[in-house]
C-alpha cells in the first residue's frame, strides 16, 4: 500500500471501531499478509476479528461493489464464508475514506484463523490419517456442492486454501475455507477483465490463456485433494518441491514425484483415489478430469485399519527403489481377467527403468550460451535460474507475454532474485515498459496497413488483366487473358500453386482450360514449392518445452527438443490441419498446432506428401487413452 497502516491504528467502519492487530512474531508491526493483488490486514473489535483486503493501485476495481452483492448468496456454503463482505465506497463510507483514501473499494470480510495449505507444505507439518481424511472429505464436499451449483473458484492453490480445522479442536465452522474469490465463476457473474492462467504448481497445461467456466477447478482441485491424502506419508513430505508438492515445470509429466504420490495414495487410501489422480494427470482439458462427486465416492468413510509401514522420515530417499516399487505395483494391479482400462496404459520397461526419463525437467534443459553464471545443479535455485534464462531469451525474441509470465513467477518465489548482476524486477519493469510501448504504437500502424491493403486491392482489380498482356508482348505473342480458352502456357506462372489433390479425385479434375497440368507431387517438390512461395512463413514455439517429432503423431520418435520462443519455418500441413511439417535447428520434423503460434501465412501451405506412417497399428488408436511412445523414443512422452 502507498500509505501503510500502522499497528494499533483505529479504523471506524459503519459505526464499529476496529483496531489493526499486531503481528504475533513481529512486535510493533501490523498483522498483514501481502499478496500479488492486495494486502490483507487483521482487524479486532468487540464483535470479533475481521479481514480488511486492501487492493494495490493497479487492482482497485469499482466492480467489487456489484460483485459483493452477487457473492453474498454463496456465503452460506461451508467453506465460502469470505463471500460475506462489505466494500468501502465513497457513498457509504465517506468519513473513513477521506482520512484513508487508500481504502477506497477495500473489502471487509470474516477473518479465517488457521494455516494455509502452502504453510503446511513449506513447514513440512505432519497430518494424521484422521486429519487428512477429514480435510479431504470436507474439501471434496465443498467442491462437489459448488460444481452442482455451477460455481468454480478459478484460481485454486495452496495459498487460497485455509485450514481452520488444524487449529480448532471443536470446529464451529468449516474445517476448510477458500479465499481470494474475486475471480469466481457463476452464471450471471461478470467475466473478469484479466483471467489468471492458474497458480504455479496447480495450473493445467491447457490454461495458458486462462480458464473461466464451471469446470475450471477440476484439475487444481484434484491436485489439492491428492496432496492432502498423500501428506500422511513421510516420503511424500520429504519429496515436496517448495510451496506446492509439484514443481510448475513437471506438471502432467511422468516424473518421480508423480509416481511417488500415486504409489503412496494407492497403498494408503486404495485404488479408487489413485485412479482419479491418474485420470486428472493425463487429461487434455480440465473438463476431462473426474467430477468432485467421483472424488467423494472414492474417499473411504473411515481411516484405513492397516497402514503400510514407511521408512523413517530422515532416511535417505532411494529413487531406484521407488521406481522398482512403482513397476511392481502397476504389474500387480491388473484386473483378474488380465486386462486394464485403456485410459490407464501400463508403462513399458524403458519408461520405468530409464533414469533419464524420471529426472526433473531442469536437468533436461540446456543453459543458453553466453550465460554469465552457471545454473546450480538442483533444487529451487536451479529452477529459478532456468526460469530467468528463459525469460531473457523470450525478451530477446520479443515474446513479451512469455517473458513477463516467467519473471513474475521468479519474483513470486524470490522478490530480490538476480542473476549475472541483473535484478529480475528490473527486467520485468523493462518488459512491462516494452509492452506499453508496443500497445501505443499499434493503433498508429494498423490504420496505415489497412489503407495500404485497400489501395493494393483496388490496384490489383484495375491492372490485374494487364499482367498477361505485358508477358505476351515480352515474348512477341498476342495478348491473352486468364479466361481465354486459347491462352498459351506462358501465363501459368501467375496461377497460384494448387493444393494437393484429395484422395479419390483425378489430379486433372477441375483444371482451368489452358493451364499446364501439375506434375505428380513428391516430398522434394513440396519442400521446393513451399520454399519459393512460403519462405517467409516463419513462426515461434509457444509451449514451454516440446519435442520435434518424426511424423504427425505423438507416437513417432522425437528428433530434437524445442523451447518457447524458438523460431521455426513452416513447410507443409497434414490433411486435417492439426500438424505442421517444420524446419527447426536444421532438422525437418512435425509439431502439433497447439504447440506453436499459427500465423496467417499457414493458410497457404500445401498438404505434405509421403507422410511417415504411425509406428502403432490403426487399432491402437481406437481407445480413449493416449498411445504410448515407441520403445526407441529417447525423450519423455510429449504432451500437447
Amino acid at each position: 500500500m502507498p500509505n501503510p497502516i500502522n499497528q494499533g491504528q483505529v479504523i471506524s467502519i459503519e459505526d464499529v471501531q476496529y483496531t489493526v492487530s499486531e503481528h504475533p512474531t513481529a512486535p510493533g508491526m501490523p498483522y498483514g499478509q501481502e499478496g500479488r493483488v492486495a494486502t490483507v490486514l487483521k482487524l479486532e473489535s468487540g464483535e470479533g476479528a475481521r479481514a480488511l483486503k486492501v487492493f494495490k493501485p493497479r487492482f482497485v476495481d469499482p466492480h467489487q461493489v456489484a460483485l459483493a452483492g452477487q457473492l453474498a448468496s454463496f456465503a452460506a456454503l461451508p467453506g465460502l464464508s469470505v463471500c460475506r463482505r462489505v466494500v468501502l465506497t465513497p457513498q457509504r463510507h465517506t468519513p473513513v475514506l477521506r482520512t484513508l483514501p487508500d481504502l477506497t473499494y477495500a473489502v471487509l470480510m470474516p477473518w479465517i484463523e488457521g494455516p494455509t495449505w502452502t504453510q503446511v507444505i513449506t513447514e513440512r507439518q505432519t497430518l494424521s490419517l484422521e486429519q487428512a481424511l477429514s480435510l479431504a472429505r470436507s474439501l471434496a464436499c465443498l467442491f462437489a456442492e459448488m460444481e452442482q451449483r455451477g460455481l468454480a473458484h478459478c484460481d485454486l492453490s495452496g495459498a487460497n486454501l485455509i485450514l481452520p480445522g488444524l487449529v480448532n479442536e471443536i470446529v464451529y465452522c468449516s474445517p476448510i475455507e477458500l479465499v481470494d474469490v474475486e475471480q469466481m465463476y457463476a452464471a450471471g457473474l461478470t467475466r473478469p477483465t484479466t483471467l489468471t492462467s492458474g497458480s504455479p504448481g496447480y495450473a493445467h497445461c491447457s490454461a495458458d490463456s486462462g480458464v473461466w467456466d464451471d469446470k475450471a477447478d477440476r484439475f487444481a482441485g484434484a491436485l489439492l485433494l491428492a496432496e492432502i491424502l498423500g501428506w500422511v506419508s513421510p516420503a511424500v513430505r520429504a519429496a515436496a518441491w517448495s510451496e506446492s508438492y509439484f514443481s510448475p515445470v513437471e506438471l502432467q509429466r511422468n516424473g518421480e514425484r508423480y509416481q511417488l504420490l500415486l504409489k503412496e495414495i494407492r497403498s494408503i487410501w486404495g485404488d479408487g483415489a489413485a485412479r482419479l489422480l491418474e485420470f486428472s494427470w493425463k487429461s487434455e482439458l480440465p473438463a476431462d478430469c473426474p467430477t468432485f462427486g467421483q472424488w467423494m465416492m472414492a474417499l473411504p468413510d473411515d481411516v484405513p485399519v492397516e497402514v503400510p509401514s514407511h521408512p523413517d522420515e530422515n532416511d535417505e530417499h532411494d529413487p531406484d527403489k521407488d521406481r522398482a516399487d512403482t513397476e511392481n505395483t502397476q504389474t500387480n494391479e491388473k484386473d483378474s481377467d488380465g486386462t486394464r482400462e485403456e485410459t490407464q496404459p501400463e508403462l513399458n520397461d524403458e519408461e520405468v527403468n530409464t533414469p533419464d526419463l524420471l529426472e526433473p525437467d531442469w536437468k533436461q534443459i540446456e543453459v543458453p550460451t553466453g550465460a554469465e553464471e552457471e545454473i546450480p545443479k538442483g533444487g529451487v535455485e536451479a529452477e529459478l535460474g532456468i526460469l530467468f534464462e528463459r525469460a531473457q531469451a523470450a525478451l530477446n525474441d520479443r515474446n513479451l507475454p512469455l517473458a513477463r509470465r516467467l519473471l513474475e513467477e521468479v519474483l513470486r518465489q524470490r522478490p530480490d532474485y538476480q542473476r549475472g548482476g541483473i535484478l529480475a524486477r528490473d527486467l520485468l519493469r523493462q518488459t512491462n515498459a516494452t509492452v506499453k510501448t508496443d500497445n501505443v504504437r499499434k493503433p498508429r500502424i494498423l490504420p496505415v496497413l489497412l489503407i495500404l491493403f485497400i489501395v493494393a486491392c483496388v490496384l490489383f482489380v484495375l491492372v490485374g488483366g494487364s499482367i498477361t498482356a505485358i508477358s505476351s508482348l515480352g515474348n512477341n505473342q498476342p495478348a491473352t487473358t486468364y479466361l481465354d480458352p486459347t491462352a498459351t502456357p506462358v501465363v501459368a506462372k501467375y496461377i497460384p500453386a494448387a493444393t494437393a489433390t484429395p484422395v479419390g479425385e483425378s489430379p486433372n479434375e477441375g483444371a482451368v482450360a489452358g493451364q499446364v497440368p501439375a506434375s505428380e507431387p513428391t516430398a522434394a517438390n513440396t519442400l521446393a514449392n513451399n520454399s519459393q512461395n512460403q519462405s517467409s512463413c516463419t513462426t515461434t514455439v509457444t509451449s514451454q518445452l516440446v519435442y520435434l517429432l518424426k511424423g504427425p503423431d505423438p507416437n513417432h520418435k522425437a528428433l530434437d527438443v524445442l523451447y518457447a520462443g524458438d523460431e521455426i519455418l513452416l513447410l507443409a500441413t497434414s490433411k486435417n490441419g492439426n500438424w505442421y511439417q517444420v524446419e527447426a535447428k536444421d532438422t525437418t520434423g512435425w509439431l502439433y498446432k497447439d504447440w506453436i503460434y499459427v500465423p496467417i501465412c499457414a493458410n497457404r501451405l500445401s498438404i505434405a506428401q509421403n507422410i511417415p506412417a504411425s509406428p502403432l497399428p490403426a487399432e491402437s488408436h481406437s481407445g480413449g487413452s493416449k498411445p504410448q511412445p515407441p520403445a526407441d523414443n529417447p525423450y519423455p512422452y510429449p504432451l500437447p
